[in-house]
């Protein structure tokens, strides 16, 4: 079933590369993202974010964020160019992020330049910090997912 909506977003150039590969190779990376058998990782300064590629109910993405230090106050995400809101649910130092997975945020997140932010504030600390993941990237890697089900 996954399958299936993989093809539907990616295309039929999209649903040819998942018949080729139907499992992912024990390691690949697109960017700064990995892929680890059926799970997408990443990690910039203190931020490590990971997913399994499920669209929940409402057709959201969620992607596990974990920070290395506890945080002062719940992070706050942003889409670099949409106005679209990322909604967060968590404490501490993990959280998970619900990522709109529409066809316009789809053909957003493919064009090189498009980020998903995090800001956030440790505990114990003042001054915000950003950290920036590329989404180009995360939809190739997306696409690997194709066998995982």
């Amino acid at each position: 079933m996954t399958r299936w909506i993989w093809c539907i977003v990616l295309g039929l150039a999209g649903c040819q590369a998942l018949e080729v590969n139907q499992t992912p190779a024990p390691s690949q990376s697109y960017g700064p993202w990995g892929v680890q058998g059926c799970t997408i990782a990443t990690r910039a300064a203190d931020v490590a974010l990971t997913t399994q590629g499920y669209l929940n109910h409402a057709g959201q993405l969620e992607v596990k964020a974990t920070f290395t230090p506890p945080l002062a106050r719940p992070p706050y995400a942003t889409l670099s160019g949409l106005p679209t809101p990322v909604f967060i649910e968590g404490a501490n130092r993990t959280y998970t992020l619900f990522v709109p997975y529409t066809p316009e945020t789809v053909a957003h997140f493919l064009q090189s330049g498009s980020y998903l932010t995090l800001s956030y504030q440790p505990l114990g600390h003042v001054a915000i910090q950003d950290v920036s993941f590329p989404t180009a990237p995360l939809m190739q890697a997306l696409g690997a997912l194709g066998g995982c089900e």
